[in-house]
């Protein structure tokens, strides 16, 4: 697995609290609005590269993956930054109905580049949007050349 410092989990936690602030000012335009709050605040407690790094990971939320962005931050390695990106990209799929009660017991390995999503018997087909979802997702980090499976 992916071991992630503390100073990384801190600013994923941020990036999922500046993601919901980005949805309630549009929710079509979240990734755009969130990462340019990011931009444009001062944000106490944050360098200005890891703002850079909080709105590269914002504006690659969903949707295509722009490795440019992530590439151009200078907070974290890009290869970190990565890692980060993909755990935000899952993360904000299954908190799409903003309910616990809804989460499955999930189970995510890591090796190196690839990532193995693990859900409990039957869930994917008891909730086929999110099970779209998590496809198109496998998709758009193939693009990138990241491989993402489900089982």
């Amino acid at each position: 697995m992916w071991k992630l410092d503390q100073r990384c989990r801190e600013l994923l936690l941020s990036a999922c609290a500046i993601h919901e602030i980005g949805l309630s000012v549009d929710f079509r335009h979240a990734p755009q609005h969130a990462a340019y709050l990011v931009r444009h605040l001062d944000l106490p407690g944050f360098t200005p590269a890891q703002k850079k790094l909080l709105a590269c990971l914002l504006q690659n939320q969903n949707g295509s993956i722009d490795l440019a962005l992530l590439t151009q931050q200078n907070a974290l390695p890009p290869r970190l930054a990565e890692r980060m990106c993909r755990l935000l990209r899952l993360a904000i799929i299954f908190s799409t109905r903003r309910r616990d009660d809804t989460l499955p017991a999930v189970r995510l390995q890591a090796d190196d580049d690839a990532l193995h999503l693990t859900l409990p018997a039957g869930w994917l087909e008891a909730h086929p949007l999110r099970s779209e979802l998590l496809e198109q997702e496998s998709h758009y980090q193939s693009y990138v050349h990241w491989l993402l499976t489900l089982s």
